[in-house]
This record gives C-alpha cells, sequence and structure tokens, in this order.
C-alpha cells in the first residue's frame, strides 16, 4: 500500500514540488505599499517580534522596538523610501525565504536641497505558525542609480 501512496505522489508531482518563489516577491511589494500609505504602522506590520537588524558599523540590534527606532526618520514621511523585489528563494521546506531588490529614498538635506539614494536590500523571510511571511532579517546597501 505504501508504494502506491509514494507512486501517486511521484506521479502528481506532490512528492518533487518546489516551493513557488512568487509568494514572496508578492509579499515584498504589499510591505512595500503598506509602508508607503501608512508608515510606520504598514512598516511594523510585516515585521517579526524577533526581528534581527544588521545596521551597518553597529551591533546586531533584536526585536521590532529596535527596528522601530532605527527606521523612524526614514518612516517619518510617507512614501520617503521605496523598494521593489527583483528576485526571492525559498527553501525546500516552505517556511524561509528571501527576497533581494532594489530602493529609492528621497530626503531632503538640512539646507532644503532633495537628496536622492540608490541600493540594493536582502530581506529574510520567515513563515509564521499563523500562516503570515515576516521580515526575520533585512539588511541594505547603498549602490548607484538603476539603468
Amino acid at each position: 500500500m505504501t508504494r502506491y501512496i509514494a507512486i501517486a505522489l511521484v506521479a502528481t508531482g506532490c512528492a518533487t514540488a518546489r516551493p513557488d518563489p512568487a509568494v514572496l516577491l508578492e509579499r515584498d511589494r504589499a510591505f512595500d505599499a503598506a509602508t508607503a500609505e501608512r508608515g510606520m504602522d504598514g512598516f511594523l506590520e510585516f515585521i517579526a517580534p524577533d526581528v534581527t537588524l544588521l545596521p551597518p558599523g553597529e551591533a546586531l540590534q533584536h526585536g521590532r522596538d529596535a527596528m522601530r527606532d532605527h527606521w523612524k526618520d526614514l518612516l517619518a514621511q510617507k512614501g520617503m523610501i521605496r523598494w521593489h523585489p527583483v528576485e526571492g528563494q525559498l527553501a525546500a521546506s516552505g517556511d524561509l525565504g528571501y527576497t533581494i531588490g532594489l530602493y529609492e529614498l528621497h530626503a531632503t538635506d538640512a539646507k532644503g536641497q532633495k537628496q536622492d539614494h540608490h541600493g540594493k536590500y536582502l530581506t529574510v523571510w520567515r513563515k509564521d505558525p499563523d500562516g503570515v511571511w515576516r521580515v526575520v532579517s533585512d539588511l541594505g546597501s547603498p549602490g548607484p542609480a538603476p539603468k
């Protein structure tokens, strides 16, 4: 009997099905949109309680409060930072994955001059027990404007 079940699973693709990373790309786009529309509230909706930050030149930081403190200035103006994923992968287990993308930041300096910044990012996602994908780590790096 077990042999027939295994054959049926292979025949239907269940045994070899690989999770589709499109779910993470969609989730990352929703993360960007919620942040642009609702600022910090939209942003934190996507953050896992046990998130780890890797801020440049600083020690590791943990938790939503650390994430809030780190991002508060950038998210003070809705739409100041926008990003879009360009690729992603899911683990075979289907509960862990990452997205890689590009960001742009539009700010105003102390003299009132517009400052445009660009870069790339890596976001690690985990599917929590409630079935929702949340950010467990995020890292950005400045870079040239995309061509």
